[in-house]
């Protein structure tokens, strides 16, 4: 007879998993397949339920109170697309409840195909030459690039769509920082002039667009157009895009969407990039390899400023957030170093930014 240890054990259930020798089951990878097995047997159903689904059957090898871990690992996989937490289509009383994603994937520029969605009572929806391909990293799977095949070609008929890269993850249809701009001067100059600057915070744009807390100022007697924040009723603050004279609102646009606060404040990041980048004084990116959180294929993405929530959940699908942010960073992201020329390239086309020498 051969006895299991909890370790042993452990193991054992990651590589069912499809995780591969050595993989713990308290990692990352493992708990997102954990929470995608429970999703194809119990969705549609509250976040709650497969909580409690992976704290019972696994929650031994997770620690005292891994409830708090799990919900972190869920919310990661409504980022990279395998599940989605909403309202019932019929309504109801019950709140939002979580769906399965269906199958589909993202091509990259290296060849890598980055899956989307569960498939219930399957592990990926691959077959199982394919599936032993597959990669975990965080949250997301990947199938790698190879010589032999084009995954692009061959998923489709598996069945799983292509999602547009332009697209993917909520991303707005690209432009140039000054289109961006004019389209957002336009809806101003079509605004209403309103009060006075009293209770407003706005953008700097004169200053470092590096050292994110330091452009925050008053309104005051400013002139000029302006991102900013104001407060309304009930001590709310709106995101808005303003122009102001010596005191005065001369036209007054809100950034914010009723149903999904955060995004006026990704709205207002995003102009805000484009105006600096108009201005001659574009905000700044760093790419590094030398952080000790690292392991050997991974490179550093240092942000001064903050993205919308569209580019933070790219950056997360794609690697992970470093726990130690860089020097002067506002966040920093591990991402693949293959991936860095592409997101390179998205940083500097979608975001309009540029490298920090």
């Amino acid at each position: 007879m051969r006895l299991l240890t909890p370790e042993t054990t452990g193991e054992a259930v990651a590589q069912s998993l499809g995780l591969g020798p050595g993989a713990s089951l308290a990692s990352t990878e493992a708990i997102a397949a954990l929470l995608r097995r429970a999703a194809g047997f119990q969705c549609p159903c509250p976040a709650r339920a497969l909580v409690d689904a992976v704290h019972r059957s696994a929650g031994a090898w997770l620690g005292d109170d891994p409830r708090d871990e799990i919900r972190e690992v869920l919310e990661g996989l409504y980022l990279a697309g395998d599940l989605v937490e909403m309202h019932p289509p019929e309504g109801g009383s019950e709140g939002k409840l979580v769906y399965l994603a269906a199958p589909a994937f993202l091509m990259r520029k290296t060849g890598a195909a980055y899956l989307q969605g569960v498939v219930p009572d399957h592990a990926s929806g691959l077959p199982a030459d394919f599936e032993a391909l597959m990669q975990a990293r965080g949250v997301s799977r990947f199938l790698p690039p190879t010589l032999e095949t084009d995954w692009e070609s061959l998923l489709p008929d598996l069945g799983f769509a292509p999602v547009a890269r332009e697209h993917w993850l909520g991303a707005p249809t690209r432009a140039t920082a000054a289109q961006h701009c004019a389209r957002y001067l336009k809806r101003l100059q079509e605004a209403p002039a309103g009060g006075d600057t009293a209770a407003f915070i706005v953008i700097d744009p004169t200053a470092d667009p590096t050292f994110y807390h330091g452009r925050r100022v008053e309104a005051g007697q400013r002139r000029g157009r302006f991102v900013g924040r104001r407060q309304v009723r009930h001590n709310r603050q709106v995101w808005c895009f303003v122009e102001i004279d010596g005191g005065r609102v001369l036209h007054l646009c809100d950034l914010h969407d009723e149903d999904d606060p955060a995004a006026g404040a990704s709205e207002a990041w995003h102009l805000q990039m484009a105006l600096d980048a108009c201005a001659g004084t574009p905000q700044r990116f760093l790419i590094r390899a030398d952080d000790p959180d690292l392991s050997r294929d991974e490179v550093a993405l240092d942000l001064f400023r903050p993205v919308p929530r569209w580019a933070e959940r790219r950056f997360e699908a794609l690697g992970r957030r470093l726990p130690t942010k860089g020097r002067g960073a506002l966040a920093s992201f591990a991402l693949p170093a293959d991936e860095a020329p592409e997101e390179t390239e998205f940083l500097t086309d979608a975001l309009w930014l540029q490298p920090k020498a």
